[in-house]
């Protein structure tokens, strides 16, 4: 995280120093962006740079940090009160982050970087999907719909789960994204995934031929 030093500084100069910062993930990946290039475009030093930030991945996660803040806030605000129903989640998120609500000033840097993201990056954005965080949250929602989970699940069981869970989602968010398909292409796609994973191919494909 930035250091009290970060913040200290005025606000349109931290708006400098993270404007340039989210240019340069929206056009490299995290490996391939440069420390020199974001100073040189925020007119600081790199001794400054450095009382601001440990290293590059600091500020990189920062900015994750940030983006996830504004894909949790209305995403949460609607879950108020309602059964969650961990694969409806998915859907939401999907249609809350390929809306651009919550990014309408820096869009495209936020669709860039999401471009570049390995699964790696990708999962550390979507780590409030992860059960012990969804836990934190609980007071969010009425109760946790009874069909919604396979069955008891050891603690690598559930990892795995979440884990597949996040990449069908980013597959799908990226494919937006990217122009592969259209936003309602991908998420039909990821409720055909959604299925397949709740009920077993086996099942879909012995009930669609009945």
């Amino acid at each position: 995280m930035p250091s009290q030093t970060f913040y200290n500084l005025p606000v349109d100069k931290r708006a400098t120093i993270m404007n340039a910062s989210k240019q340069e993930f929206s056009e490299y990946t995290f490996h391939e962006a440069s420390i020199n290039r974001i100073i040189k475009k925020a007119q600081i030093s790199r001794g400054s740079f450095y009382m601001y930030f440990e290293n590059k991945e600091d500020l990189f996660l920062y900015i994750m940090d940030e983006y996830q803040a504004r894909i949790m806030k209305p995403l949460f605000a609607k879950l108020n009160e309602q059964v969650f129903d961990p694969y409806a989640f998915l859907v939401s998120i999907f249609d809350q982050v390929t809306s651009g609500e919550g990014f309408e000033e820096d869009k495209e840097l936020f669709i860039g970087t999401v471009r570049k993201m390995n699964m790696e990056i990708a999962s550390h954005l979507l780590n409030f999907m992860d059960p012990e965080e969804l836990k934190k949250r609980s007071c969010l929602f009425k109760e946790l719909k009874q069909d919604a989970l396979p069955p008891r699940l050891c603690k690598e069981q559930t990892r795995n789960f979440v884990e597949l869970l996040k990449n069908m989602l980013m597959s799908a968010i990226t494919s937006v994204f990217s122009d592969v398909c259209t936003v309602d292409q991908a998420r039909e796609d990821l409720e055909m995934r959604i299925r397949i994973v709740r009920f077993g191919i086996e099942n879909l494909a012995s009930s669609s031929t009945e």
